[in-house]
């Protein structure tokens, strides 16, 4: 729809109080009405009206007089012709309304009286309101003039109006914000617009799902007068930041997918344009380089072999291929894609050939200028295309009733002499002269005026291609930077990360949650975290209290002037240089430890990222160390001793107030040695939030403060203090082990035989890797193995684990009750919240040290029998994440217990989409004993799985692993943490204890982890021999590697490795992997020894691959 149909309103007036129930009175009282308004706007305009009356508007009071004589008529909607917003638009000459002061007064003073005229519309013209007219003939000063009409209405924030304003305009279902972008009105225009709407109107989507925000965030539209206008709508947003559209795009994805389209038209038309130039360079001089940049930017230099009298007969806008760079030009090579469905009939955006468009190609629309007759233009209205003629260049002009009358007069019979009828004869001759030169004068301004329009049209265009790419990538990434800060200042991590990333299959971190644990070395952390990728804006970094350990020289030693502690200045070095991080909306950090850090380390540590809501929380922080953090603070949480001399140093003149954008500080009582009493801290605290509220160079008298004598604003929130809840305690995932009392059995010949091979593979694949860097250009085969683990998280600080992960993926949060979504905290993967995933992450790397970990941690819930829940939604995430990323293995030491509400449709459908991409899934039994195992997610797809069970050492089932025949293998899962090498770093004991505490433990889950580990080996293994195969020719191709992905090839290779005769289906490793056996293997040098490796894993391999 172009606008709404409603009934006029009766404001005002006696004609408006007129009996309505009686047809023949409401005909003359429209009529009426009807030639009110017909005088009305030709007086506005300074035209005469039809009683001979003029209005020069030049005295003071005059309009205002005006506009009360005419109030009866003026907010009717009224015959053909529409109300007087309509009757205004369709007569008054360009530009009339910058020349006549008072005519933009006029328009406003009558908005602000009857808002609801902007949307009603004419009977000649059903689609079409003020506003909309006004849009489309991109009257931009008259829109600024409705909008400030507006602004001064009663009516202005009614919920009459705001339905109106989010409401679409036409056949695309665009709200009247979203038109006016895509009709590229000016800025100035647009932005008076965007102050009306509200953030429902912003999530108002076109049919393509696209809102008003995804059409101002066009790359090619980014001036500096557009970055004001995104700025100002995002403010106005909150739910409407999350809309995505139809192909999946979010608004910041939109805006880097525009950016990508826009670079793609700009580098065909330069290839275009250097073609071009390349053919006619053999028929006509060189080019003038300006001349060529201008041809690639869609600027066509002027053709002198035209005739110039031809010129004459081209119609406006084809006398040079100025190109629609006016509608889509450089400024915006998509916006003719998106244009084009407009027409039914033309391509969209999404199917449109990008070698074949040419945004910046003219015009083919014919004007005919001969005869007097014309094509049409199309405009849109609600419905469909409506047909409005372009101004007649030879209009025929009315004449009045006199010249009827002299007309009648001179053809009648007279007796008047010849020479009288002669005379009279050469006058009318002069008069229908004249005629004709009025119309041919009319026809010239027509022409002119609309050349005038082209003319500053192409102006524009020529302007927008002068546009430096430099200048629109700066605009750009300062729109980037506003949609990532809205997000983080308002919504959670989770709802943030989806919007900037979508499913984030890069894994690009947003916040840095670093783990508990009291000491730290500064080597390792730097280590563990080398793989992670963060953005260059955090929504929150998040430190515990830790001490971060590293060697310190004996000139350092001597040269440390102070107690005060340093290291976290080294943590935030590593994220500023590192990890190129350029901002921090949120910094916590619990600076408990004594001594705490020194005041020149926390500014040293904070300077340049922005910070604006700091919880530094060393007790008394310094206010001048505040301020030295920076001026972009806008909520504060103090550690305070609960000394009033701290609080009167906070709210000092040249304190905490002069932080411009200071909006909230949250007192946290430290609760260790509180000498006031209650009652005196109550009052202390009111008289800090009284001074902090004063302004920032007033002088305080106490006596007058402390009685209401001086006036305070509320512009700063001062909460009561409380206790510290920034600890969040850890729920620990249930496993799917059985803690039973079992005969402890120390050797495991399983493990030792993997133990021993596993260190004689290490040189072999640095051997293969080396091999194949040398004798292929592709390193595909050198790839380590990717195995994902769906758990609750891996401590990446374990020392066996320290730069074993390639990356990992969060889907766990935490958000007390009762908070704002901004204090949602992200469970980061490289933490374990019971240590589970730590230990399956040790098992696999125990079998596979050559292996690459993707971690993704899971969200459980605690049910009512306190066991911790998988949700299947969550482990569907897991899943596609994991195909997302490209891995070769899943290991899931978990399983799902379905219940009648439980919902596996997406579960289901991720099982099935890592099964279609042959990755090989790992799933542990339930250990419920001898009962039927109907658990997820194996029972979903149970050929897509392999469902491990646990043995004890001697090669037996474990007696709660279930039925053994609906395992496929059972490995080791009894005794088996206790292997594990420790560490002689003291800040590892914690840990260790983990894997201690797990080693008492027995289960499925640990031999699940190492039947991962097993298949990864196995893949590594034939990708030794598809290395060893680019030189001997054993036929170990890329093929042969993609069907080991398949699940029977590696069912067939696990057996052939070693499964023991019988119904137990241990996996007796040693009959092929046993290197004690293989002759002088130890003694080898390590290509000799890839030759036995290579021999061994052939029989391993599917036959029918090779050849």
């Amino acid at each position: 729809m172009a606008a709404f149909e409603l009934d006029a309103p009766s404001y005002g007036g006696d004609r408006g109080t007129l009996n309505r129930n009686n047809d023949d009175d409401n005909d003359l009282n429209d009529e009426d009405d009807d030639a009110d308004l017909a005088d009305a706007w030709k007086l506005l305009l300074l035209k005469e009206a039809s009683d001979g009356e003029r209005r020069s508007f030049s005295e003071p009071g005059e309009l205002e007089g005006f506009l009360d004589d005419w109030s009866d008529c003026l907010g009717k909607t009224v015959g053909k012709e529409g109300n007087i917003l309509h009757r205004l638009l369709q007569h008054w000459e360009e530009k009339d309304i910058e020349k006549m002061p008072h005519l933009r007064d006029a328009v406003t003073s009558i908005v602000e009286k009857y808002p609801l005229l902007l949307w009603q519309t004419s009977a000649e013209h059903k689609s079409d309101s003020p506003l909309w007219q006004a849009i489309s003939q991109k009257e931009a000063i008259t829109v600024v003039a409705f909008m400030e009409g507006l602004k001064r209405s009663s009516k202005n924030r009614s919920p009459e109006l705001e339905s109106f304003l989010k409401q679409p305009v036409d056949l695309d279902q665009r709200s009247i914000l979203q038109l006016a972008i895509e009709m590229h009105l000016e800025e100035e225009a647009i932005q008076a617009i965007a102050s009306h709407v509200t953030n429902d109107a912003l999530s108002v989507r076109d049919t393509n799902g696209r809102t008003a925000l995804h059409a101002a965030l066009t790359y090619g539209d980014c001036t500096d007068d557009r970055v004001c206008t995104i700025k100002q709508m995002i403010l106005q947003s909150s739910s409407a930041l999350g809309v995505v559209d139809k192909y999946g795009r979010s608004l910041y994805a939109h805006h880097l997918w525009s950016k990508q389209r826009w670079l793609e038209q700009k580098r065909q038309l330069e290839e275009k344009g250097r073609r071009e130039e390349k053919a006619t360079s053999s028929n006509k001089p060189a080019m003038n380089p300006k001349s060529a940049s201008k041809t690639a930017m869609g600027q066509t230099p002027p053709n002198n072999d035209i005739d110039p009298k031809a010129k004459q007969s081209i119609a406006p806008g084809l006398s040079d291929s100025k190109d629609e760079a006016t509608n889509s030009g450089l400024d915006d090579p998509i916006k003719g894609v998106y244009d084009s469905k407009r027409d039914p009939g033309s391509r969209t955006a999404d199917n449109v050939d990008i070698l074949s468009y040419n945004p910046l190609a003219p015009s083919i629309q014919e004007w005919s200028v001969d005869g007097g007759t014309q094509g049409n233009r199309v405009l849109r209205s609600n419905q469909g295309f409506r047909r409005e003629p372009i101004p007649d260049l030879n209009p025929i002009i009315r004449r009045t009733q006199s010249i009827k009358l002299q007309d009648q007069l001179d053809r009648e019979p007279s007796s008047r002499s010849q020479e009288d009828e002669r005379k009279i004869a050469e006058q009318n001759a002069k008069r229908r002269s004249g005629r004709r030169m009025n119309a041919e004068k009319k026809a010239q301004l027509a022409e002119k005026k609309l050349k005038r329009k082209h003319d500053e049209d192409r102006a524009k265009a020529k302007e927008q291609a002068k546009r430096q790419p430099h200048i629109l990538e700066a605009n750009s990434q300062k729109v980037q930077l506003e949609i990532k800060l809205r997000c983080m200042r308002t919504l959670s991590p989770k709802e943030t990360a989806r919007i900037l990333y979508g499913n984030n299959s890069k894994d690009r971190q947003i916040c840095f949650d670093f783990p508990g644990r009291p000491t730290v070395r500064l080597e390792a952390f730097k280590m563990s975290f080398q793989s992670v990728k963060f953005d260059e804006v955090l929504q929150y970094v998040a430190f515990p209290s830790v001490r971060f350990e590293r060697k310190v020289s004996d000139e350092e030693d001597a040269s440390k002037d102070g107690l005060g502690r340093n290291e976290m200045t080294e943590i935030f070095e590593w994220l500023r240089d590192k990890k190129k991080v350029k901002r921090i909306v949120k910094v916590i950090v619990n600076d408990f430890e004594k001594p705490p850090h020194s005041n020149s380390a926390i500014v040293k540590s904070l300077k340049g990222f922005h910070v604006e809501e700091l919880q530094w929380l060393k007790t008394d922080l310094d206010p001048v160390t505040i301020l030295k953090v920076g001026d972009d603070i806008r909520k504060l949480y103090l550690r305070w001793s609960g000394s009033n001399t701290a609080l009167r140093a906070w709210s000092d003149p040249y304190g905490l107030r002069k932080l411009k954008h200071l909006d909230t500080i949250q007192l946290v009582l430290t609760g260790d040695e509180i000498f006031e009493s209650s009652h005196d801290l109550q009052e202390n605290i009111e008289s800090f939030r009284a001074r902090m509220n004063l302004p920032s160079d007033k002088n305080i008298d106490e006596n007058k403060l402390s009685g209401g004598g001086i006036p305070t604003s509320n512009r700063i929130t001062v909460k009561a203090p409380a206790l510290n809840t920034y600890g969040r305690s850890a729920t620990r995932m249930l496993l799917t082990d059985k803690d039973i009392n079992h005969t402890h059995i120390e050797n495991h010949k399983w493990l030792k035989t993997m133990d021993n091979f596993r260190e004689e593979m290490i040189p072999v694949w640095k051997e293969a890797q080396k091999r194949a860097t040398k004798d292929s250009n592709e390193d595909l085969f050198a790839q380590p193995i990717m195995v994902a683990l769906i758990d609750d998280g891996v401590d990446v600080l374990e020392p066996s684990l320290q730069g074993k992960l390639i990356d990992g993926k969060t889907l766990s949060y935490d958000l007390p009750l009762g908070s704002e979504p901004t204090e949602q905290r992200e469970h980061a993967f490289w933490e374990s919240s019971g240590g589970h995933g730590t230990v399956m992450a040790n098992m696999i790397f125990r079998v596979c040290p050559m292996a690459k970990l993707y971690a993704i941690r899971m969200e459980t819930h605690v049910d009512e029998g306190r066991t911790n829940r998988i949700n299947p939604y969550n482990a569907a995430e897991a899943i596609n994440a994991a195909v997302d990323k490209g891995v070769n293995i899943i290991s899931m030491s978990w399983t799902i217990s379905p219940n009648a509400e439980s919902k596996h449709s997406d579960l289901q459908n991720a099982i099935d989409r890592a099964h279609a991409k042959n990755i090989l899934m790992f799933a542990s039994s339930n250990d419920g004993g001898y009962f039927n195992d109907k658990s997820w997610p194996v029972a979903l797809k149970r050929d897509a799985f392999f469902r491990i069970g646990a043995a004890k050492a001697d090669g037996k089932p474990f007696d709660w692993a279930g039925p053994v025949a609906q395992l496929d293998y059972i490995l080791p899962g009894v005794d088996v943490i206790k292997y594990h090498t420790k560490s002689s770093q003291k800040s590892d004991s914690k840990y260790l204890d983990k894997l201690e505490r797990m080693g008492t433990e027995t289960g499925s889950s640990v031999a699940t982890a190492l039947a991962a580990g097993t298949a990864a080996m196995v893949l590594t293994c034939a990708r030794i021999a598809a290395i060893d195969s680019l030189r001997s020719g054993r036929g170990v191709t890329e093929n042969v590697l993609n069907e080991m992905q398949k699940r029977d090839n590696m069912a067939a290779a696990l057996e052939r490795l070693g499964v023991k005769l019988g119904d137990n289906k241990f996996i007796e490793v040693w009959r092929t992997l046993d290197t004690q056996h293989w002759s002088s293997f130890k003694d080898m040098r390590p290509d000799a020894k890839m030759e036995m490796v290579v021999a061994k894993t052939i029989p391993l391999l599917p036959s029918q691959a090779f050849g």
